[in-house]
């Protein structure tokens, strides 16, 4: 698992820290920033030198013969001209056929465009990674999905059992040779597959449930309950989720009205139901879920097992000696990353306004006042401009 510094995320941290860089001077920064990848970048990067407008219009037109050539085109110069800065994850599959990448290309193209890897538990996905690892077209992906669904009952699980992780799937699809032992494996593993990342629910689980039991001394002066009084879902978010620190809005077009980069920061932002759907495992943990959350319970009396045998993969802080700012930050940082690693998701990014704000948050002063620090930056980015 690499959880080594970007060059980027380093220059961050020395500018951060070195340059004792305010709340304010980060936010300038920030709004002024154009290192940001943008969506057109990020499929131009697995374009393989060719001209990729014209790759992905043949292509999808080739995918889907009925569709209108003109508005097909409309469509790929939205994603080139950057008009989105994200793809439906359906619609980031499907890219991957049509600029012809391999599984492992496929992986990474997915996790860039949508944040989040290629799931190899969903019985939706399978045969699309099946299709990819054998060199198939897009079309034989879709009617090789068409027939598995035909053929396997809808009655997948998202319950978790020892033997239904994704990495212990992944290692057996990865071994079968056609499409007549994929069917049977789906038939044999169906009760241990399931749309929804069991990882990141477990660690979902046990930051929420830190979160809904505050230890007394862990909650500010102003905030105080006594330890018998469990925080519910909602003020959760209100806590953790910094949902008053940013703009609530009731449609799109409100919406609108903040700029590109304000936006990105907001998209799929938690709320109160959310974050119960996700509770109740009615959707699955987001990305930007476990980051918040991540913030919230990093803290000396609590960490987060991912595998009891191997202690590499434990989330805590080395405690009992003094740490220099550079050797907490990088453990911070490398803890973050294994907790989205581990769940499926990518690492953080600091080429993603999000995550360098996360980033840049965790770099300076106290790194357990990043709560605070978080809140005042988000204050200060929906502040007039």
């Amino acid at each position: 698992m690499e959880n080594k510094m970007t060059e980027l995320s380093a220059a961050m941290y020395n500018k951060a820290v070195y340059d004792n860089m305010t709340v304010s001077n980060a936010v300038a920064m920030l709004r002024q920033c154009t290192d940001f990848r943008t969506l057109s970048q990020k499929i131009n990067a697995f374009s393989k030198g060719r001209d990729v407008k014209k790759v992905l219009i043949d292509g999808l037109c080739e995918n889907h013969p009925d569709a209108n050539r003109d508005t097909v085109s409309r469509k790929v110069r939205n994603w080139l001209n950057d008009c989105q800065n994200t793809l439906h994850k359906e619609d980031a599959i499907e890219l991957c056929f049509v600029l012809g990448l391999t599984l492992d290309e496929s992986e990474n193209f997915v996790a860039m465009i949508c944040e989040e890897f290629l799931h190899w538990r969903n019985l939706d996905e399978i045969p699309y990674i099946f299709a990819l690892s054998k060199n198939m077209s897009y079309r034989q992906a879709v009617e090789l999905h068409d027939r598995i669904k035909d053929t396997i009952a809808e009655d997948v699980s998202n319950n978790l059992s020892d033997d239904s992780f994704t990495d212990i799937v992944k290692n057996e699809i990865k071994n079968i040779e056609n499409e007549t032992e994929l069917v049977n494996y789906i038939v044999n593993a169906k009760h241990r597959l399931g749309s929804l990342h069991n990882t990141a629910y477990e660690l979902f689980s046990t930051m929420m449930n830190t979160l809904e039991r505050p230890e007394t001394e862990l909650v500010d002066d102003d905030d105080y309950f006594p330890e018998t009084e469990n925080y519910s879902v909602g003020k959760i978010v209100q806590a953790y989720m910094h949902r008053e620190d940013i703009p609530e809005f009731e449609d799109n077009k409100k919406k609108n009205l903040y700029s590109a980069l304000q936006r990105s920061v907001l998209n799929n932002w938690p709320n109160e139901t959310a974050l119960s759907r996700i509770k109740n495992r009615h959707a699955d943990v987001t990305r930007k879920v476990l980051i918040l959350l991540f913030l919230a319970t990093y803290d000396a009396d609590n960490y987060i097992s991912i595998d009891e045998e191997n202690e590499d993969d434990y989330l805590y802080p080395e405690y009992g000696y003094e740490q220099s700012k550079d050797q907490t930050f990088k453990e911070f940082y490398t803890n973050m990353n294994i907790l989205l690693e581990s769940s499926g998701f990518k690492t953080l990014d600091p080429r993603a306004p999000f995550d360098w704000i996360v980033i840049f948050c965790m770099c300076v002063e106290d790194i357990y006042d990043i709560d605070g620090r978080f809140s005042d930056f988000l204050q200060t980015l929906f502040s007039a401009e």
